[in-house]
């Protein structure tokens, strides 16, 4: 087993490309790299690689990005950042109604 390692979201990809051989299995990722931690943005609720991928069948990998993406879209809402986030402002102007004054 790996010691434990703190690794970031954006630099997952790169690490799994250097420190495995591919294809691999799901069950040597979890053996070598399992007690790494991806850092979510609040790092209270950071996941190590073993708990994102608990409950994934143990599949072969024949890439770093086949693995990145199962990896990926396993990561919890804390990964997320701010859900329903839009800076494009929140009210729809409607033809006619008292916030549109350019048409």
């Amino acid at each position: 087993m790996s010691q434990e390692r703190l690794t970031e979201r954006n630099d997952l990809r790169a690490y799994l490309d250097a420190e495995l051989s591919y294809p691999v299995t799901l069950s040597t990722v979890r053996d070598r790299l399992g007690q790494v931690t991806v850092i979510a943005p609040d790092s209270d609720e950071s996941e190590t690689l073993a708990s994102i991928v608990a409950h994934v069948d143990d599949d072969s990998y024949e890439s770093a990005d086949e693995l990145f993406e199962t990896v990926v879209s396993r990561l919890p809402d804390a990964y997320i950042g701010r859900k329903y986030y839009d800076d494009r402002g929140s009210s729809l102007a409607v033809a006619g109604s008292p916030e549109d004054e350019s048409l």
